[in-house]
């Protein structure tokens, strides 16, 4: 539901310099933002600028966003909830520690790319369990250089957490066992991948 639409015009150049001229409404009640196209990094600041209720953010492959324009852009926004990261250039600790740091608030967070040079580490876990209390999902099933020691940490710290996927090789049976009955029987969702 749109809250208010003030149109103002703004020009953008495109690779051919050529001008684009569009409307840039002022969204006060959009809460959900989609990034997927080649001129993301120009769009975002201009959506975090006037979308004040901004609770959810995806960022796909294919968007020309950077991992530190997101960074700055989450800085101001606390009632941000959910991010959803489909690019592999997010995939580092620095992001998700930033992020954590940033969103106090965070309910889900997704790296939801299969890639070779993923280096999310047991720091980015910590940092989770940390400042975000109120992780409720977390799909790190292609982080294979976190531990168990950390996902155990997570689980423990994190009381509101419902779904937990993982890469299989991170836990061992003893230890999936191992986990108090009570903080299994929070997890809705446990999945482990091959």
């Amino acid at each position: 539901m749109l809250r208010s639409l003030v149109g103002s015009e703004m020009c953008i150049r495109d690779s051919n310099n050529t001008a684009v001229v569009f409307a840039v409404p002022y969204l006060t009640a959009l809460q959900s933002v989609y990034a997927d196209g080649p001129i993301d990094h120009i769009l975002l600041p201009l959506f975090f600028q006037y979308c004040l209720q901004l609770k959810e953010i995806t960022i796909m492959a294919s968007s020309s966003t950077t991992p530190a324009q997101l960074l700055q852009l989450v800085q101001n926004y606390p009632s941000l909830h959910t991010i959803c990261l489909h690019n592999p250039f997010f995939y580092t600790d620095e992001i998700v520690i930033g992020l954590a740091q940033r969103c106090p608030n965070l309910h889900k967070l997704a790296l939801d790319n299969e890639v070779a040079f993923n280096t999310v580490t047991d720091s980015s876990l910590l940092a989770l369990s940390e400042h975000c209390p109120n992780l409720r999902n977390l799909q790190f099933q292609y982080c294979t250089q976190i531990t168990e020691a950390a996902v155990l940490h997570l689980v423990q710290q994190c009381k509101h957490l419902k779904f937990l996927a993982i890469p299989a090789t991170i836990l061992s049976e003893d230890t999936v066992f191992g986990v108090p009955f009570k903080e299994r029987r929070k997890l809705s969702s446990f999945i482990m991948y091959t």
